[in-house]
């Protein structure tokens, strides 16, 4: 375990996380989601899915607070609710499964990590992403649609 995953566990910890389960490997994630999910190189292409939203933040000292006011923000929008998984696509080799609002407390700990940060509702049907260089972005798929928004 490295020190990023044991402050993320601490933080669990501190906040009573009993409904906050770890699964070991975060690979299973990002298959789905790239399953799911059209893309461009490595990440996902915003721009293939409607109503998809996005923003940007330049000042790295200010990517944290940003962040967490996105997905707060996203979450009260779109009434995002039930379970969800948070997987990170480098310094972390765990994922977090937990109803989407056990997150927020979180928060800090996760977005403490450098390296972008996933959040897809379990069946995988929106997905917010958070980049190191500063893009926050959210989506819904339909996922019988992927397949075909993927070819196009």
């Amino acid at each position: 375990m490295n020190d990023y995953e044991a402050d993320i566990i601490r933080s669990m910890d501190a906040i009573g996380g009993d409904c906050i389960y770890i699964e070991n490997g975060e690979s299973e994630v990002f298959q789905k989601i790239s399953e799911r999910y059209p893309a461009v190189g490595s990440k996902i292409d915003w721009r293939q899915l409607e109503g998809s939203i996005g923003e940007m933040e330049w000042n790295l000292d200010l990517h944290a607070e940003s962040f967490k006011r996105f997905f707060h923000e996203t979450v009260s929008r779109f009434g995002l609710s039930g379970d969800a998984i948070y997987a990170g696509d480098g310094l972390t080799d765990f994922s977090l499964h937990a109803p989407i609002e056990q997150f927020g407390p979180l928060l800090d700990a996760i977005f403490d990590v450098p390296h972008h940060h996933y959040f897809v509702r379990a069946d995988y049907g929106w997905c917010m992403c958070f980049t190191m260089e500063g893009d926050m972005s959210f989506a819904f798929c339909d996922p019988r649609e992927a397949g075909a928004a993927r070819s196009v």
